[in-house]
């Protein structure tokens, strides 16, 4: 674990930043206190990224979200019954 104090920090970045494939973790401090974390990305952050990215995806998601937010939608009770999806037994206390 590195810290870093932001505030007096004179060095570039790449002076202070983990080298090759490191998992450390870089602190970013403010008057003594923590306030950011660098840490490296791994295949899921890419993969979220490129998500993120992708236009078309990201409105189809919005849409879909707002959809669902709006309505119309179903009671459990409602969801069972067209699927055919007996109610569970509570069991009892003892």
């Amino acid at each position: 674990m590195t810290e870093i104090a932001i505030d007096k920090e004179k060095r570039p970045i790449a002076e202070w930043l983990p080298r090759g494939n490191s998992n450390e973790l870089v602190y970013l401090t403010r008057r003594g206190r923590k306030k950011f974390v660098v840490v490296p990305l791994d295949d899921m952050d890419q993969e979220v990224m490129a998500i993120r990215k992708n236009a078309a995806l990201m409105a189809h998601i919005h849409e879909l979200s707002e959809r669902a937010r709006k309505g119309p939608t179903k009671s459990i009770d409602e969801v069972r019954a067209e699927l055919g999806i007996p109610r569970r037994k509570k069991k009892s206390k003892r």
